[in-house]
């Protein structure tokens, strides 16, 4: 521990130092702990550390776009990290299971069940997950209210819709709403088309989409029936992909579908992508990059988040080739080629030289690789690098089956819960360290801890403990420690710069902070 003699004029500078101040710290240091324990009832820290905070329901906050940003009506900077939640594109009432205290099974992929619904929504909120994107097929939506022909069952589909964006938003999640197919893979049995509007691959998708202004309108309609949630975010469609011509297609819809929105007064975040992803060849330098978000013709408008995919087993982590033989040798992984692949990518360019914001929609892991370790060792790498970044994801996808699943089991009575698989197990762990936020208090315009040089803005963060952002602990630290000293977000003294461990209240944790690195520089 830091004795008082520490404290000195020049471990402050020019700061006057206060004794009293200092020594009440260290006194109330276990005595404060008592109120990280009340927090529980009335805070949420979600995955970006950002409070979502409602004294009575503790509800998530309208979100908009400032730049490269996304921002909550207060201000704080959100950075969406989460999962992808599929079902729907399979069945009206998607797929939700959880076991109970007695170990039944509820729910399935034949019944909604609403205990299985919110146990999942606890897990994921438990893990620090703030946003789940849900997959699902068009069709839907125009046979909600009639029996389906498959098995006959009520399709009640827009009720649940609304359901679950109320059981998110009462947990501080945000639902992102993904059209991944016209009709569904039940009576599809089909491969995905390319784009939500003809010419299709599958057949009846016409049906429901016969046209360019049939999918507007649909768009149109989904935005007003849950616009007014405040956790519900607009995705267009799902991987549009195709040659020049359908770019120039989908992009021109895509900015008449944005227009239309606005133009009917709803403002929630619509999210925009092109093509499966990014790959990137690190010996030839070539990339498939998010270069599409600077065409001249790109959708813009209000509160638009760009996005993109990254799978490594298709050179989203980079394509590895023997230097001589120019023979393709395995896909990145290591932390230096994953840093590399995501670079000729331009991820971070978007946000860096566009000003534009950026959302990886999808990067999974492939539980079945033959270099599984190399596997698990790039999925890491990337969500580490995606982190001091400051981007958000969602990782894929929360399914107990499949090479790509991120957990083994369905949720069970706490406090089993879930079993993460290997690769959930690192999504989790990223999103618990990328927690690090700023908000209205922060003279750092996105902190990012750790011991590399960071530099964001002017400022440049070292490590946890530096709340004034100068890149070492001492006194000034300190004194802006006393000055918020016990303050609970959203009290006016509050300051996240502060608060190391995101917690909510400037207590005994942060003060071990600035302890555990005192004149580090």
């Amino acid at each position: 521990m830091v004795g008082l003699g520490l404290l000195t004029k020049r471990a402050f500078g020019r700061v006057n130092t206060s004794i009293t101040a200092f020594a009440l710290i260290l006194i109330v240091t276990l005595s404060s702990l008592h109120h990280v324990a009340a927090l529980s009832t009335s805070l949420t820290v979600n995955s970006s550390g950002t409070i979502s905070y409602d004294p009575i329901n503790n509800l998530t906050r309208p979100l908009h776009v400032e730049g490269r940003y996304v921002k909550d009506d207060l201000g704080n900077i959100i950075y969406l990290r989460g999962v992808n939640k599929p079902g729907f594109e399979d069945h009206h009432a998607g797929i939700w299971i959880a076991y109970d205290e007695y170990g039944n099974r509820r729910g399935g992929q034949w019944h909604w069940n609403e205990y299985a619904v919110k146990a999942n929504l606890d897990e994921m909120k438990r893990r620090g997950c703030n946003v789940v994107r849900l997959i699902t097929a068009i069709d839907w939506w125009f046979l909600d209210g009639t029996f389906w022909a498959y098995d006959g069952s009520l399709i009640e589909y827009k009720q649940h819709l609304r359901d679950i964006l109320t059981w998110a938003n009462e947990r501080g999640i945000y639902v992102i709403f993904t059209p991944y197919q016209v009709v569904n893979w039940r009576d599809s049995q089909a491969t995905r088309d390319a784009l939500p509007y003809p010419p299709y691959s599958n057949p009846g998708a016409e049906t429901f989409i016969p046209d360019e202004q049939a999918f507007i309108d649909y768009i149109v309609t989904v935005a007003s029936e849950f616009g007014k949630y405040p956790n519900f975010i607009l995705e267009l469609w799902n991987e549009p992909h195709g040659d020049a011509r359908a770019r120039a297609s989908w992009l021109s819809v895509a900015q008449q579908c944005i227009d239309a929105v606005r133009a009917a007064g709803i403002n929630n975040v619509i999210i925009i992508q092109w093509d499966y992803g990014v790959w990137a060849n690190l010996l030839f330098r070539g990339a498939g990059t998010v270069e599409w978000i600077n065409d001249p013709n790109r959708p813009k408008g209000t509160n638009v988040v760009y996005s993109t995919h990254a799978y490594r087993n298709y050179g989203g982590l980079g394509q590895v080739y023997d230097p001589v033989t120019h023979e393709f040798l395995r896909y990145g992984y290591t932390y230096e080629e994953v840093l590399d692949a995501f670079r000729l990518e331009k991820l971070n360019w978007v946000g860096e030289a566009l000003n534009q914001p950026l959302l990886i929609g999808e990067l999974g892991a492939n539980l079945y690789a033959e270099d599984l370790t190399e596997e698990l060792g790039g999925f890491k790498n990337a969500f580490d690098i995606l982190n001091a970044w400051g981007l958000g994801y969602l990782g894929w996808w929360w399914r107990s089956d499949t090479h790509r699943r991120l957990i083994d089991t369905y949720p069970k009575t706490a406090p089993e819960g879930v079993a993460l698989s290997p690769a959930g197990q690192i999504l989790m762990d990223a999103i618990s360290e990328g927690r690090w936020w700023t908000g209205i208090y922060s003279n750092v315009s996105s902190p990012i801890l750790g011991e590399i040089d960071v530099t964001d803005g002017a400022v440049k963060v070292l490590r946890s403990g530096d709340a004034n952002g100068d890149g070492h602990c001492d006194g000034y630290d300190f004194a802006m420690l006393n000055v918020c000293w016990l303050a609970m977000y959203p009290d006016d003294r509050y300051n996240p710069n502060a608060d190391f461990n995101g917690d909510g209240i400037i207590d005994g944790f942060d003060f071990t902070s600035i302890n555990v690195n005192w004149l580090l520089y």
